[in-house]
């Protein structure tokens, strides 16, 4: 049988995780389907939310804000906007801001 779609390496990475780190939309989606923990953190509390910010990938950001995901902050207090402004991600804060309305 196959691995367990929240299984994690040593440093909490998840399969939905390394996908937010790639902005592969396609995996985000279909790890979601599979009832991935949209929310699960790492050893410093990102979660793909925090992942995908950081990186600028604009459409996964908006999936998984789209699938609920929680806007909760990292180990060091920020969150996904926080993120997106310290990497200056500006498609990704615009589309947190228009989440937000």
């Amino acid at each position: 049988m196959g691995a367990e779609v929240d299984s994690s390496d040593a440093y909490g990475w998840t399969p939905l995780s390394f996908a937010a780190k790639t902005g592969a939309i396609g995996l985000i989606e279909m790890f979601l389907d599979i009832n991935a923990n949209i929310d699960r953190q790492d050893q410093t509390g990102n979660t793909a939310l925090l992942i995908a910010s950081a990186r600028g990938h604009v459409n996964a950001v908006k999936i998984l804000l789209n699938r609920q995901a929680s806007l909760k902050p990292d180990e060091n207090g920020l969150n996904c906007l926080d993120v997106a402004i310290e990497n200056q991600q500006e498609d990704v804060i615009m589309a947190i801001i228009k989440n937000a309305r």
